[in-house]
């Protein structure tokens, strides 16, 4: 048998990739899992900082939330439409000024969304991201001592801190630099990559 690769009898020598496994390949390469999860860390940021806000009867009190990112968790999604879940765990602590005296709380944010590879022109890959929903968004707050267990219960900390999140992750993915984030530009990538010589190894001098 000669080293060509054979006819399968359609026309299609054996081996060789349809315009739509290779168009598949593509797509996986260009945005696996972990650089996906990389590029929402960097665009959520390690740290963030809500507030202040008003919570309690008549707005009383004033409730401040800082946040620190932990590890974005990205896994292969079985819908058919959308291709990879991207879960964004965030640890909470929460100060609340209520007549001078401090209250605190800790808590867990957990927020997931879907995205898809769409194919736009003139050749670009853009991840497209679902609509972070308020479902997406599950919040943790619990009061360190008696102090904030009242506070909390009386001003609804924790629903105003999970309303306030989902409006800051909304607001984040609405920005131009996260838009900016979710295209790749084939063409110019395959541009760069030829003019810093990574296309084709050429033999020295």
């Amino acid at each position: 048998m000669n080293a060509e690769a054979t006819s399968t009898g359609q026309g299609e020598p054996v081996g060789e990739l349809t315009p739509e496994q290779f168009t598949h390949l593509v797509l996986l390469a260009a945005a696996p899992p972990d650089r996906v999860g990389e590029v929402v860390a960097r665009l959520v940021g390690d740290h963030l900082t809500i507030g202040p806000l008003e919570v309690g009867p008549g707005g009383i009190a004033s409730a401040t939330a800082r946040g620190k990112r932990g590890q974005v968790r990205v896994a292969i999604c079985d819908h058919d439409y959308w291709r990879q879940i991207v879960t964004v765990p965030i640890t909470l602590r929460v100060d609340v000024r209520l007549a001078g005296q401090l209250v605190r709380y800790r808590g867990k944010v957990e927020i997931q969304t879907r995205l898809r590879l769409r194919l736009d022109p003139p050749c670009v890959v853009t991840v497209e991201l679902e609509k972070v929903q308020k479902s997406y968004v599950r919040t943790t707050v619990d009061p360190v001592g008696f102090g904030a267990r009242l506070v909390g219960w009386v001003g609804g900390v924790d629903q105003i801190v999970a309303e306030q999140v989902l409006c800051y992750v909304q607001d984040l993915m609405a920005s131009p630099e996260f838009d900016a984030a979710m295209h790749i530009d084939v063409v110019g990538l395959m541009k760069r990559a030829w003019d810093a010589d990574l296309v084709v190894e050429l033999p020295a001098g």
